[in-house]
Order: C-alpha cells, then structure tokens, then sequence
C-alpha cells in the first residue's frame, strides 16, 4: 500500500465536515484494502467537536493503527491516554493542522480484541495552560460491528 493512500485514509477518518451528523456513531470507510473506523465526539456544552478518534486497519486485520485529533490548544508534551478496559495507551501527538493536532501510534491485532471487549474508551488529553484533563467517554455501541464491516 502506498504512503500516499494510507494519508489518504487517515485524512478521510479524521474528517469532520460542518455540521457532521454521524457524531457518536462509528462509520467505517474503505478503500482498496485499507479501512477506516471513526467516531466524532461533540461538546455539547460548547457546541463543537471535542474530538475524532479513528482505527486504521487492512481488510485481513492486520497493521491496525489509531489516530486521535483533538481541537487547537490541546498540550502537546503530555499527549493523549486512551483506557481500554484495564489498559492504558499513550499516543503522542505529531502534528498540528488547522483544524486540529493529531496523536497516533500502531496497534497489535490482538488490541482490537481489546477494544471490542471494553465497556467504553476513555481518552484524556490536557488543554495548554490547563492541569486539569478534558475526559470523554466513547460508547463503543456499534465498533465491534464497524471492525467486522472493515475486516470483511
């Protein structure tokens, strides 16, 4: 697979178009043998995205892959924590866009297991200037069967 089409894909399940009406739903996408598993997250405090969390896998499972994207002034040296069940993922940011800054890492095969059997994914990040984390719980309702669309 190229570099190009796997940006490609990172930049399609990190998406979020204005008034995204997908929020709190798990929406696969794929191309040639490369899907894309995303979930936006709203503040509906504020009224805006609070984050998108997405999981890149090939169509056989394999080199599955997690990229988060949280707005504009989150702290970058901390980076975000991912809980899933009773582990804890540490992802780093790498870059900034304008329209968020993105922290991913790969995973193992087996870490999809994992997720399909947690109750809910817990991720934290700080805002600049802030010691208290912003905490969002997703509801994995609905991931088990978005990984089984992709890795059909």
């Amino acid at each position: 697979m190229s570099l190009r089409l796997s940006i490609g894909l990172l930049c399609v399940a990190a998406s979020v178009g204005p008034g995204a009406s997908h929020a709190n739903a798990w929406t696969t996408e794929c191309k040639e043998r490369r899907c894309g598993i995303s979930i936006n997250v709203n503040d509906e405090s504020q009224k805006q995205r609070l984050l998108t969390l997405a999981m890149l896998v090939n169509k056989d499972g394999s080199d599955p892959a997690i990229l988060l994207t949280t707005p504009l002034g989150a702290a970058l040296e901390p980076g975000v924590r991912l809980i899933v069940g009773q582990r804890e993922l540490g992802l780093k940011f790498k870059v900034c866009y304008p329209d968020g800054c993105q922290a991913h890492a790969s995973l193992a095969p087996a870490d999809l297991v994992e997720f399909r059997g947690a109750a809910n994914i817990d991720v934290r990040f700080f805002v600049q200037n802030n010691d208290k984390p912003l905490s969002a719980k997703i509801d994995i309702a609905g991931l088990s069967e978005a990984i089984d669309k992709a890795t059909k």
